[in-house]
């Protein structure tokens, strides 16, 4: 899935990372900057359309779907998405091996995974960071013309790199992340984490299952497990406690799949 030798990797439908309608993926549904809250009907049918067109145009051939260039006239038959937080996952995943290569007392096997993680994280530092914005942004190719942009939206995906170890990701840069998560107008919402920066136009906090997109507000629990993940991994144990371990009274939300980011009692500051 790493094709243009930067160490990322591509997903070819919303469906793979589990993060469906995300907001970061609308650029790459053909869903335009000026609509930041698409209506189910606009979007959900893309990916029963993907899904047809793997079948039936590709026969399963990953190869031949990797290899498109763009959309193509019928149905809605490209989706190549670099998405951050995959990456992201990839890359400690990489990391990890690498450790328990070493306690096998495989040394080149742990530099070859090692390797492996400094290849994608430095790819997800040089394409993926807007040091402008200070933010992480998911990449996609625009369907019709093929070209790599990066989405305008900002949702809990631009959080990941805080997974990568210190080894591979500079402090200042995760003292940045941090302050996103503590930002009140951003994820630090009453329930944590939303789904989607609470500062986007994409932001929606609530979701009824007859009509709604998922994934466009609304705070789930894997997504906020990789990020408690990552503020230990970086020794943040007080903004950890702080602002996304939920209070024992918004706990039985999390039993379900995911709740409203706009439920909850306020957390505390810790400066």
């Amino acid at each position: 899935r790493s094709l243009d030798g930067d160490g990322l990797v591509y997903i070819i439908h919303g469906w793979e990372s589990g993060l469906d309608a995300s907001p970061a993926y609308d650029g790459a549904y053909d869903i335009p900057d000026s609509d930041p809250v698409p209506r189910f009907a606009q979007l959900y049918p893309k990916f029963d359309e993907l899904i047809e067109a793997y079948r039936f145009e590709d026969m399963w051939d990953q190869q031949r779907i990797l290899n498109k260039s763009k959309k193509g006239a019928l149905l809605f038959d490209f989706f190549k998405v670099k998405d951050v937080a995959v990456n992201c996952v990839y890359a400690a995943g990489w990391w990890e091996l690498g450790l328990l290569a070493l306690q096998l007392n495989d040394t080149a096997l742990a530099t070859e995974c090692r390797r492996a993680a400094q290849l994608t994280a430095q790819g997800i530092l040089d394409k993926m960071y807007d040091a402008e914005n200070q933010v992480f942004r998911t990449l996609y190719r625009n369907p019709t013309t093929g070209a790599e942009e990066a989405s305008s939206r900002i949702t809990v995906q631009s959080l990941f790199p805080l997974l990568l170890p210190k080894e591979l990701l500079p402090r200042d840069v995760a003292d940045v992340l941090v302050g996103h998560i503590r930002n009140t107008s951003e994820f630090a919402a009453p329930f944590p984490i939303p789904s989607v920066s609470m500062a986007s136009p994409s932001f929606v906090p609530n979701f009824s299952e007859k009509d709604d997109l998922m994934w466009r507000g609304p705070s789930w629990a894997f997504t906020t497990w990789f990020v408690l993940e990552g503020l230990h991994t970086h020794g943040c144990v007080r903004v950890r406690t702080g602002y996304v371990v939920p209070k024992p009274s918004t706990l039985a939300a999390i039993r379900q799949q995911f709740a409203r980011c706009s439920q909850g009692n306020s957390l505390p500051s810790m400066l």
